[in-house]
Protein backbone atom coordinates (compact mmCIF):
# COMPACT_ATOMS: atom_id res chain seq x y z
CA UNK A 1 0.00 0.00 0.00
CA UNK A 2 1.25 3.50 -0.89
CA UNK A 3 2.33 5.76 1.95
CA UNK A 4 -0.06 8.35 0.43
CA UNK A 5 -3.12 6.15 0.84
CA UNK A 6 -4.03 7.29 4.38
CA UNK A 7 -3.55 10.91 3.36
CA UNK A 8 -5.76 10.51 0.24
CA UNK A 9 -8.44 8.71 2.27
CA UNK A 10 -8.44 11.48 4.87
CA UNK A 11 -8.75 14.11 2.16
CA UNK A 12 -11.68 12.29 0.56
CA UNK A 13 -13.35 11.83 3.94
CA UNK A 14 -12.92 15.53 4.75
CA UNK A 15 -14.41 16.49 1.38
CA UNK A 16 -17.44 14.25 1.94
CA UNK A 17 -17.98 15.79 5.39
CA UNK A 18 -17.60 19.30 3.99
CA UNK A 19 -20.04 18.58 1.17
CA UNK A 20 -22.57 17.18 3.64
CA UNK A 21 -22.24 20.23 5.90
CA UNK A 22 -22.69 22.58 2.94
CA UNK A 23 -25.74 20.65 1.74
CA UNK A 24 -27.19 20.70 5.24
CA UNK A 25 -26.68 24.47 5.41
CA UNK A 26 -28.28 24.92 1.98
CA UNK A 27 -31.33 22.90 3.00
CA UNK A 28 -31.58 24.72 6.33
CA UNK A 29 -31.42 28.10 4.57
CA UNK A 30 -34.05 26.94 2.09
CA UNK A 31 -36.34 25.87 4.95
CA UNK A 32 -35.80 29.15 6.81
CA UNK A 33 -36.59 31.14 3.68
CA UNK A 34 -39.81 29.18 3.21
CA UNK A 35 -41.01 30.50 6.58
CA UNK A 36 -39.68 34.04 6.23
CA UNK A 37 -42.35 36.75 6.40
CA UNK A 38 -41.83 39.98 4.44
CA UNK A 39 -44.08 43.02 4.63
CA UNK A 40 -43.60 45.26 1.60
CA UNK A 41 -44.98 48.49 0.18
CA UNK A 42 -46.07 49.02 -3.42
CA UNK A 43 -42.89 50.92 -4.25
CA UNK A 44 -40.70 47.97 -3.25
CA UNK A 45 -39.72 48.94 0.29
CA UNK A 46 -39.38 46.05 2.73
CA UNK A 47 -41.14 47.54 5.74
CA UNK A 48 -40.50 44.59 8.07
CA UNK A 49 -39.37 40.97 8.18
CA UNK A 50 -40.13 38.16 10.63
CA UNK A 51 -39.58 34.43 11.09
CA UNK A 52 -42.95 32.65 11.01
CA UNK A 53 -41.61 29.79 13.15
CA UNK A 54 -40.69 32.15 16.02
CA UNK A 55 -44.30 33.04 16.84
CA UNK A 56 -46.46 32.27 19.88
CA UNK A 57 -50.11 31.28 20.27
CA UNK A 58 -52.78 33.65 21.55
CA UNK A 59 -56.50 33.39 22.30
CA UNK A 60 -56.88 29.63 22.81
CA UNK A 61 -54.50 28.81 19.94
CA UNK A 62 -56.45 30.78 17.32
CA UNK A 63 -53.95 33.53 16.53
CA UNK A 64 -50.24 33.18 15.82
CA UNK A 65 -48.30 36.33 16.84
CA UNK A 66 -44.88 36.90 15.28
CA UNK A 67 -42.45 39.58 16.45
CA UNK A 68 -40.82 41.56 13.62
CA UNK A 69 -37.03 41.72 13.33
CA UNK A 70 -35.27 44.78 14.83
CA UNK A 71 -38.51 46.75 15.12
CA UNK A 72 -36.85 49.30 17.40
CA UNK A 73 -34.42 50.20 14.59
CA UNK A 74 -36.69 49.91 11.57
CA UNK A 75 -38.78 53.10 11.33
CA UNK A 76 -40.40 54.50 8.19
CA UNK A 77 -42.00 57.89 7.47
CA UNK A 78 -45.71 57.60 8.09
CA UNK A 79 -46.48 58.63 4.50
CA UNK A 80 -44.52 55.60 3.22
CA UNK A 81 -46.26 53.24 5.61
CA UNK A 82 -49.74 54.31 4.48
CA UNK A 83 -49.14 52.95 0.98
CA UNK A 84 -50.62 49.63 -0.10
CA UNK A 85 -48.92 46.65 1.53
CA UNK A 86 -48.25 43.04 0.70
CA UNK A 87 -47.46 40.15 3.05
CA UNK A 88 -45.30 37.38 1.65
CA UNK A 89 -44.49 34.04 3.31
CA UNK A 90 -41.51 32.47 1.60
CA UNK A 91 -42.16 32.70 -2.13
CA UNK A 92 -45.94 32.80 -1.69
CA UNK A 93 -47.93 36.05 -1.61
CA UNK A 94 -50.17 35.64 1.44
CA UNK A 95 -52.25 38.81 1.07
CA UNK A 96 -52.28 42.29 -0.39
CA UNK A 97 -54.09 45.13 1.32
CA UNK A 98 -55.51 48.04 -0.61
CA UNK A 99 -55.53 50.65 2.13
CA UNK A 100 -57.75 52.89 0.02
CA UNK A 101 -60.67 50.47 0.33
CA UNK A 102 -62.53 50.88 3.61
CA UNK A 103 -63.97 47.39 3.63
CA UNK A 104 -60.50 45.82 3.66
CA UNK A 105 -59.33 47.13 7.03
CA UNK A 106 -60.24 47.88 10.64
CA UNK A 107 -57.79 50.02 12.59
CA UNK A 108 -58.07 50.85 16.29
CA UNK A 109 -55.99 52.07 19.19
CA UNK A 110 -54.25 49.07 20.68
CA UNK A 111 -54.58 48.16 24.35
CA UNK A 112 -50.85 48.24 25.06
CA UNK A 113 -48.58 49.93 27.59
CA UNK A 114 -45.93 51.30 25.20
CA UNK A 115 -47.71 54.67 25.04
CA UNK A 116 -45.69 57.77 25.87
CA UNK A 117 -46.00 61.53 25.62
CA UNK A 118 -45.02 61.45 21.98
CA UNK A 119 -45.83 57.95 20.75
CA UNK A 120 -48.66 55.41 20.50
CA UNK A 121 -49.42 51.89 19.33
CA UNK A 122 -52.34 51.01 17.10
CA UNK A 123 -53.57 47.68 15.82
CA UNK A 124 -54.47 47.29 12.18
CA UNK A 125 -56.68 44.40 11.13
CA UNK A 126 -56.72 43.84 7.39
CA UNK A 127 -59.55 41.78 5.93
CA UNK A 128 -58.21 41.52 2.42
CA UNK A 129 -60.30 40.76 -0.65
CA UNK A 130 -58.47 37.43 -0.68
CA UNK A 131 -59.74 34.74 1.76
CA UNK A 132 -57.08 35.61 4.34
CA UNK A 133 -56.49 38.46 6.72
CA UNK A 134 -53.78 39.57 9.09
CA UNK A 135 -53.20 42.21 11.73
CA UNK A 136 -50.26 44.43 12.61
CA UNK A 137 -49.14 46.07 15.81
CA UNK A 138 -47.69 49.41 14.73
CA UNK A 139 -45.73 51.96 16.75
CA UNK A 140 -46.06 55.60 15.77
CA UNK A 141 -43.31 57.87 17.08
CA UNK A 142 -43.79 61.62 16.88
CA UNK A 143 -47.54 61.55 17.59
CA UNK A 144 -48.23 63.74 20.69
CA UNK A 145 -50.38 62.45 23.54
CA UNK A 146 -52.56 65.58 23.40
CA UNK A 147 -53.85 64.30 20.05
CA UNK A 148 -53.76 60.51 20.35
CA UNK A 149 -55.41 60.36 23.79
CA UNK A 150 -58.53 62.01 22.37
CA UNK A 151 -58.57 59.54 19.49
CA UNK A 152 -58.13 56.67 21.95
CA UNK A 153 -61.21 57.63 23.96
CA UNK A 154 -63.24 58.01 20.78
CA UNK A 155 -62.04 54.58 19.65
CA UNK A 156 -62.95 52.97 23.00
CA UNK A 157 -66.42 54.53 23.06
CA UNK A 158 -67.33 53.23 19.60
CA UNK A 159 -65.56 49.83 19.69
CA UNK A 160 -67.78 47.06 18.39
CA UNK A 161 -70.58 49.39 17.25
CA UNK A 162 -71.70 50.12 13.70
CA UNK A 163 -70.11 53.56 14.02
CA UNK A 164 -66.74 52.32 15.30
CA UNK A 165 -63.91 54.76 14.70
CA UNK A 166 -61.58 53.90 11.84
CA UNK A 167 -58.25 55.15 13.18
CA UNK A 168 -56.70 54.71 9.74
CA UNK A 169 -58.68 57.74 8.59
CA UNK A 170 -57.23 59.69 11.51
CA UNK A 171 -53.70 58.68 10.52
CA UNK A 172 -54.36 59.51 6.90
CA UNK A 173 -56.22 62.81 7.30
CA UNK A 174 -54.85 64.26 10.55
CA UNK A 175 -51.55 62.74 11.64
CA UNK A 176 -49.83 62.93 8.25
CA UNK A 177 -50.87 66.57 7.90
CA UNK A 178 -50.25 67.77 11.46
CA UNK A 179 -47.21 65.61 12.26
CA UNK A 180 -45.44 64.92 8.94
CA UNK A 181 -42.23 63.90 10.76
CA UNK A 182 -43.97 61.03 12.55
CA UNK A 183 -42.40 57.64 11.91
CA UNK A 184 -43.80 54.14 12.00
CA UNK A 185 -42.36 50.76 12.96
CA UNK A 186 -44.13 47.42 12.54
CA UNK A 187 -43.66 45.53 15.80
CA UNK A 188 -45.76 42.41 15.29
CA UNK A 189 -47.78 40.61 12.67
CA UNK A 190 -50.56 38.18 13.60
CA UNK A 191 -52.17 35.46 11.54
CA UNK A 192 -55.04 33.12 12.07
CA UNK A 193 -53.05 29.95 11.56
CA UNK A 194 -55.98 28.32 9.80
CA UNK A 195 -55.60 31.02 7.14
CA UNK A 196 -51.86 30.36 6.73
CA UNK A 197 -52.42 26.63 6.45
CA UNK A 198 -55.27 27.17 4.01
CA UNK A 199 -53.08 29.36 1.81
CA UNK A 200 -50.48 26.61 1.68
CA UNK A 201 -53.19 24.00 1.01
CA UNK A 202 -54.57 26.10 -1.84
CA UNK A 203 -51.16 26.36 -3.43
CA UNK A 204 -50.88 22.56 -3.15
CA UNK A 205 -54.36 22.08 -4.64
CA UNK A 206 -55.93 20.96 -1.36
CA UNK A 207 -59.56 21.71 -0.35
CA UNK A 208 -60.51 25.14 1.15
CA UNK A 209 -61.81 25.89 4.62
CA UNK A 210 -65.46 24.99 5.03
CA UNK A 211 -68.13 27.68 5.16
CA UNK A 212 -68.91 26.49 8.68
CA UNK A 213 -65.35 27.17 9.82
CA UNK A 214 -65.40 30.61 8.20
CA UNK A 215 -68.71 31.35 9.97
CA UNK A 216 -67.24 30.34 13.35
CA UNK A 217 -64.25 32.62 12.88
CA UNK A 218 -66.48 35.58 11.95
CA UNK A 219 -68.73 34.94 14.97
CA UNK A 220 -65.76 34.77 17.36
CA UNK A 221 -64.48 38.13 16.13
CA UNK A 222 -67.90 39.74 16.65
CA UNK A 223 -68.18 38.35 20.20
CA UNK A 224 -64.72 39.70 21.06
CA UNK A 225 -65.77 43.14 19.84
CA UNK A 226 -68.92 43.14 21.98
CA UNK A 227 -66.97 42.09 25.09
CA UNK A 228 -64.31 44.77 24.54
CA UNK A 229 -67.00 47.44 24.21
CA UNK A 230 -68.79 46.29 27.39
CA UNK A 231 -65.53 46.20 29.36
CA UNK A 232 -64.79 49.81 28.42
CA UNK A 233 -68.37 50.87 29.19
CA UNK A 234 -67.91 49.30 32.63
CA UNK A 235 -64.89 51.54 33.22
CA UNK A 236 -62.12 49.03 32.53
CA UNK A 237 -58.86 50.80 31.66
CA UNK A 238 -56.50 47.81 31.57
CA UNK A 239 -53.87 47.62 28.85
CA UNK A 240 -52.06 44.79 27.12
CA UNK A 241 -52.21 41.25 28.48
CA UNK A 242 -54.31 42.29 31.49
CA UNK A 243 -57.10 43.47 29.18
CA UNK A 244 -56.99 40.48 26.85
CA UNK A 245 -56.93 38.05 29.78
CA UNK A 246 -60.22 39.47 31.04
CA UNK A 247 -61.69 39.48 27.55
CA UNK A 248 -60.81 35.81 26.93
CA UNK A 249 -62.09 34.77 30.35
CA UNK A 250 -65.43 36.43 29.55
CA UNK A 251 -65.55 34.61 26.20
CA UNK A 252 -65.22 31.30 28.06
CA UNK A 253 -67.80 32.27 30.73
CA UNK A 254 -70.35 33.23 28.08
CA UNK A 255 -69.88 29.82 26.47
CA UNK A 256 -70.21 28.06 29.83
CA UNK A 257 -73.59 29.67 30.58
CA UNK A 258 -74.84 28.79 27.10
CA UNK A 259 -74.48 32.10 25.23
CA UNK A 260 -72.70 31.32 21.98
CA UNK A 261 -74.29 33.81 19.59
CA UNK A 262 -73.51 37.57 19.45
CA UNK A 263 -76.98 38.96 20.15
CA UNK A 264 -78.94 41.25 22.49
CA UNK A 265 -79.10 38.61 25.23
CA UNK A 266 -75.31 38.42 25.27
CA UNK A 267 -75.06 42.20 25.52
CA UNK A 268 -77.61 42.15 28.36
CA UNK A 269 -75.77 39.45 30.35
CA UNK A 270 -72.23 40.77 29.93
CA UNK A 271 -72.46 43.62 32.50
CA UNK A 272 -73.38 41.05 35.18
CA UNK A 273 -70.50 38.76 34.19
CA UNK A 274 -68.11 41.72 34.28
CA UNK A 275 -69.43 42.61 37.74
CA UNK A 276 -68.78 39.04 38.93
CA UNK A 277 -65.32 39.14 37.36
CA UNK A 278 -64.51 42.38 39.19
CA UNK A 279 -65.84 40.98 42.49
CA UNK A 280 -63.72 37.86 42.05
CA UNK A 281 -60.60 40.01 41.64
CA UNK A 282 -61.12 41.21 45.22
CA UNK A 283 -61.25 37.66 46.58
CA UNK A 284 -58.29 35.47 47.55
CA UNK A 285 -59.33 32.29 45.74
CA UNK A 286 -57.98 31.91 42.19
CA UNK A 287 -61.24 30.09 41.36
CA UNK A 288 -63.45 32.88 42.73
CA UNK A 289 -64.94 33.88 39.38
CA UNK A 290 -65.86 30.25 38.68
CA UNK A 291 -67.55 29.89 42.06
CA UNK A 292 -69.48 33.15 41.62
CA UNK A 293 -70.69 32.22 38.13
CA UNK A 294 -71.70 28.72 39.23
CA UNK A 295 -73.77 30.22 42.05
CA UNK A 296 -75.29 33.03 39.98
CA UNK A 297 -76.40 30.75 37.14
CA UNK A 298 -77.00 27.54 39.14
CA UNK A 299 -74.41 25.50 37.26
CA UNK A 300 -73.02 22.32 38.76
CA UNK A 301 -69.28 21.76 39.07
CA UNK A 302 -69.32 18.91 36.54
CA UNK A 303 -71.37 20.90 34.06
CA UNK A 304 -69.08 23.91 34.42
CA UNK A 305 -65.95 21.81 33.89
CA UNK A 306 -67.40 20.05 30.85
CA UNK A 307 -68.40 23.33 29.18
CA UNK A 308 -65.11 25.03 30.10
CA UNK A 309 -63.05 22.16 28.67
CA UNK A 310 -65.23 22.08 25.56
CA UNK A 311 -64.59 25.78 24.97
CA UNK A 312 -60.82 25.30 25.13
CA UNK A 313 -60.91 22.07 23.13
CA UNK A 314 -59.78 19.90 26.03
CA UNK A 315 -60.96 16.28 26.04
CA UNK A 316 -61.86 14.40 29.20
CA UNK A 317 -58.65 12.39 28.84
CA UNK A 318 -56.58 15.56 28.51
CA UNK A 319 -58.23 17.04 31.60
CA UNK A 320 -57.51 13.88 33.59
CA UNK A 321 -53.86 13.89 32.49
CA UNK A 322 -53.49 17.51 33.59
CA UNK A 323 -55.06 16.91 36.99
Amino acid sequence: MSDLAPFVAAQLRDKVVTDLLEENKRLRDQLNNAYQVRITSDNGNTLATAALTSGTWRSASVFWDVQCDKAEENYWPISVFLENMGVQIGELMYARSGLSEEESRYVYMDERSWDGDNRKEVQMVFLDNSPWGFSLIVRIDGWPRIHWSDIQHRSWSTRGSENQLDVFEVLKSEVVTSYPDAKVSIVEISFRMNDVLQMMFDNLGMPPLSQEELRKQKKKKKISGIIAQKLREAGNTDLGDAFFQKLHELEALLFVIGLEEPNEEMEHVLPKLIELQNNAAEMESEFAVIELVMEEYSISKDEFENRWNLFYGVTCADAADGA
